[in-house]
């Protein structure tokens, strides 16, 4: 569809870019740079994004994962190679469970910011940039989410009873 002579596509996409500048210091910025790669080609994202902006994200969500996961299930994370060397009996020994300490009352808040940047990038699942950061943290992230609904459930009855 044509307006004033110019594609309508153009004028979205022109418009979307001037976003990526305009809200480049907000905080919330890479919900916006993580929706666009959806409707924008992933070159011309790295190009107004910048590739140090990805790597950043990148980085920074990794290191998010791996601390909450360490916080758990100790260094063993997240390939668990001492855990997957035992046997089924001595996994059953309480000193030999996968999950070494339970959650502190701000793990279960630091997984759901982790989350929701995961819930993201799998939306955009389908371009470069979103297929380039989960086949990365895809096998971390599903061990510690795997825990979450525990890490939920006791963060939200700690709360409740009022000792955090």
């Amino acid at each position: 569809m044509l307006a004033y002579g110019i594609e309508e596509q153009i004028l979205i996409i022109k418009n979307w870019i001037s976003l990526l500048k305009v809200k480049c210091n907000d905080a919330d910025y890479w919900k916006i740079v993580m929706r666009l790669s959806g409707l924008i080609d992933s070159n011309t994202i790295k190009n107004y994004v910048g590739k140090d902006w990805l790597n950043s994200f990148y980085t920074t969500l990794k290191n998010d994962i791996y601390i909450l996961g360490q916080e758990i299930f100790g260094l063993d994370f997240p390939d668990f190679k001492y855990y997957g060397s035992l046997t089924n009996e001595e996994k059953i020994k309480p000193e030999n469970q996968k999950m070494k300490n339970k959650p502190n009352k701000t793990w279960y808040p630091r997984f759901s910011n982790c989350n929701e940047k995961y819930r993201y990038l799998k939306e955009i699942k389908g371009n470069e940039i979103g297929k380039e950061i989960l086949d990365r943290l895809e096998k971390p992230f599903e061990e510690i989410l795997r825990f979450s609904d525990y890490a939920k459930s006791r963060h939200l009855f700690i709360k409740e009873k009022g000792w955090w």
